[in-house]
C-alpha cells in the first residue's frame, strides 16, 4: 500500500455523543448517538467503512479504475468519487435515469471529482448484475473494479463490521439496542457480525415493501463468514429489520418527518439528514413509545451520514414545511 491509500487502512476515532430528547427522558431511555458522520468530511458515515477493503483490494490487485452505480444523489458514488481522487483511481459512476439538465449538488461534487458518469435507462438499471450490462460497460470503459451499488459486497461487510469493533470495551457505555437505518443491508449485515448477539440490532428500512432485505442481511452474512472460512452464525434472535418507517418509500418525505427532524435537530443540535437517519430516529422513539425498546434501554443510534444529500432535498424539506399546521 502507498502512504495515501493507508490512510483508510486504519479504523478512525469515532464520537459517540449522549443526546437528550423529551420522550426519552420520560422513558428512561438513554440515547447515544455513533457520529460516523464526523470521520470525514468527504468520505463520510458508513461509507467510509463500505469502501475501505473496497479499496484496498483494488489497490493491491492494481486496478486503476473503479466503476459503481447510484442514483442522482448518491451517496454511493459521491464518496467513491472523493476517494476516487484522493487515492488516484479512475472512478466511473452508472446513474440511474437520463442526463439531467443540470447538476444538482451531489452530481456536481462527482464531476468535480472527476468520476466519469454514464446514464442508463431504469430499466437497464434494474438489470446492474446482468452480464451483458456489464460486458458492454466494460467494452466501453476497459477493464475495472466492480463496487455493487451501495458497496454492498463481502468486502463492504468485513468494513462494516469494524463499526462496532471497540463498543465493548467501555462496559458504561454498552448498548442493549443498536438501531440503523438500511438500504443494501451490508451496514446491518457487518454490525450484526461486530455485535456477535450481545445486544439486539435493529434496522430501519428505507424502502418501501423491500422485505427481501431480510435474505439480502443473511446472505451477506453467509457469504462473509464463507470469505472468512468460518461457520456461518446469523444470530438470528439478535437483529430485525422494520419496516413501517419509509415514510412513501426511499427518499420520500412527510411533513410529519420534516416536523420530527426540525424539532430534535433544534433540541438536540445533532445535523441528520432524512433518507436514512432523520427515519432511523423518527423509528427509536416510536418503538420506544410502543414498549418494544423498554424504559431502563440504553440505544446506540448510527448516524450513518450522508449529510451532503440534504443539499438536493432542502428544496422538498422546505415546501412541506409550509404544511405544517
Amino acid at each position: 500500500m502507498n502512504s495515501t491509500i493507508l490512510e483508510i487502512s486504519e479504523r478512525p476515532d469515532i464520537k459517540i455523543q449522549t443526546v437528550h430528547s423529551d420522550l426519552c427522558c420520560r422513558y428512561g431511555v438513554d440515547l447515544d448517538v455513533m457520529r460516523l458522520d464526523q470521520i470525514d468530511e468527504e468520505l463520510s458515515g458508513n461509507k467510509w467503512f463500505k469502501l475501505k477493503y473496497n479499496l484496498i483490494h483494488a489497490f493491491e490487485n492494481d486496478y486503476k479504475r473503479i466503476l459503481s452505480f447510484g442514483g442522482y444523489y448518491s451517496n454511493h458514488l459521491h464518496a467513491l468519487a472523493a476517494a476516487g481522487k484522493r487515492f488516484g483511481f479512475e472512478t466511473i459512476g452508472v446513474v440511474r435515469g437520463e442526463d439531467p439538465l443540470k447538476y444538482g449538488p451531489t452530481l456536481q461534487d462527482i464531476s468535480d471529482y472527476g468520476m466519469r458518469l454514464k446514464y442508463i435507462s431504469r430499466a437497464s438499471y434494474r438489470d446492474k448484475t446482468d452480464s451483458r450490462l456489464l460486458s458492454s460497460l466494460n467494452a466501453e470503459f476497459g477493464d475495472f473494479y466492480l463496487v455493487p451499488e451501495g458497496g454492498s459486497n463481502t468486502l463492504g461487510v468485513k468494513g462494516c463490521k469494524e463499526i462496532v469493533s471497540d463498543l465493548w470495551e467501555e462496559p458504561s457505555r454498552k448498548p442493549d439496542y443498536i438501531v440503523m437505518g438500511c438500504g443494501t443491508g451490508a451496514t446491518l449485515a457487518g454490525v450484526v457480525l461486530g455485535a456477535q448477539g450481545r445486544c439486539k440490532v435493529f434496522g430501519i428500512s428505507a424502502l418501501k415493501g423491500a422485505q427481501y432485505l431480510h435474505q439480502n442481511v443473511l446472505d451477506l452474512i453467509s457469504g462473509y463468514s464463507e470469505y472468512e472460512g468460518a461457520e456461518p452464525f446469523a444470530f438470528n434472535n439478535s437483529w430485525q429489520i422494520f419496516h413501517d418507517y419509509h415514510f412513501g418509500g426511499f427518499a420520500k418525505l412527510t411533513p410529519d418527518l420534516v416536523r420530527f427532524m426540525d424539532a430534535f435537530s433544534t433540541a438536540t443540535d445533532l445535523p441528520i439528514e432524512p433518507v436514512y437517519v432523520g427515519k432511523a430516529l423518527y423509528a427509536v422513539h416510536d418503538l420506544i413509545r410502543e414498549g418494544i425498546i423498554p424504559s431502563g434501554s440504553r440505544v446506540l443510534l448510527i448516524h450513518t451520514g450522508g449529510l451532503q444529500g440534504v443539499r438536493g432535498m432542502e428544496p422538498l424539506m422546505q415546501k412541506l414545511r409550509t404544511r405544517f399546521v
